[in-house]
């Protein structure tokens, strides 16, 4: 995959149309350049980048009795760990998600998608979130991540992924 420092022009700025002349000494390098950029753009949305904050929708969903309009579905990436300042303990662990986290509590959620991650406890045995050790759910009421570690050792990193409707 290939990536790039400037976003915005990998995911929403790409130019609909190219004016340059095939006599233009710079031809070949402006065609190079552009072909570069939609390549980029493709690869980012298709092969996965996703960042932190939700700053487009990069999928479609149908909508229950009305298969031409479609409702957009997001994406957050929460390092857990990181959010509760520290390795999360045997137990219970409630995270709720504000305007000062990273990622931001999430406005105008509707219906879950998917959620996955990863965690690594003290003992360096590896878990997918969801196992009947680890779970991880969300109540969009109070924007609280709700982590259940019942694995007998804290875990020293956790990254959970969520995918959901918005609009």
């Amino acid at each position: 995959m290939t990536l790039s420092s400037n976003q915005p022009l990998n995911t929403n700025q790409l130019p609909v149309s190219l004016d340059v002349t095939p006599e233009d000494k710079e031809f070949q390098s402006i065609l190079l350049l552009y072909l570069r950029r939609v390549a980029n753009a493709v690869n980012t949305k298709e092969s996965g980048l996703f960042l932190l904050q939700e700053n487009a929708s990069f999928e479609q969903w149908y909508q229950i009795g009305n298969p031409g309009q479609n409702r957009n579905g997001y994406r957050i990436t929460a390092d857990l760990v990181m959010l509760n300042g520290g390795n999360i303990p045997v137990g219970t662990t409630n995270i709720v998600l504000s305007s000062s986290t990273q990622p931001l509590n999430i406005t105008g959620y509707l219906y879950p998608v998917q959620g996955f991650g990863g965690a690594i406890d003290t003992g360096g045995l590896s878990y997918f979130l969801n196992d009947p050790d680890i779970y991880v759910r969300y109540q969009n009421s109070t924007n609280t991540i709700i982590i259940q570690n019942n694995s007998g050792n804290a875990l020293t990193w956790c990254v959970w992924v969520q995918e959901y409707l918005k609009n």
